[in-house]
């Protein structure tokens, strides 16, 4: 895991110096795509890292206390299918962009419904465990 945020990084650095690069052409639509994708590279990478780091903290805290039970106890989370729904309304949204404003509408309309049924998935959830 440590490799992979390690090249995550890179690569969103990697992203950052081409799209500034690219930006100097006078070329904004590439400017702007490449500065997204260093972004969530970038993202990637710090969450990887963290992650990782979280870990290291909670072995070592193990290691320490062998008998204790572990600090932060994870709440368990059922799978649900509105990342799925999400990710048709994104591409829905993009299609609408490039084709036609209805197609936009659909997919901003899914999005919302998407947003409101994964809301209240995670809060039916919250109230089943306490």
């Amino acid at each position: 895991m440590r490799v992979y945020a390690r090249v995550a990084l890179l690569i969103g650095g990697y992203l950052l110096v081409a799209g500034l690069v690219y930006g100097t052409y006078n070329e904004r639509m590439g400017l702007v795509l490449l500065l997204v994708a260093a972004g969530g590279f970038a993202y990637l990478g710090v969450y990887a890292r963290r992650a990782v780091r979280a870990a290291a903290r909670a072995a070592a805290a193990a290691e320490a206390e062998p008998g204790a039970a572990p600090a932060v106890a994870e709440p368990e989370v059922r799978p649900t299918i509105w990342p799925l729904v999400f990710s048709l309304a994104a591409a829905g949204i993009v299609a609408g962009v490039l084709a036609s404003r209805w197609i936009l509408v659909v997919g901003a309309v899914l999005a919302v419904a998407a947003a409101a049924g994964w809301f209240l998935e995670l809060l039916s959830q919250r109230q089943g465990h306490h």
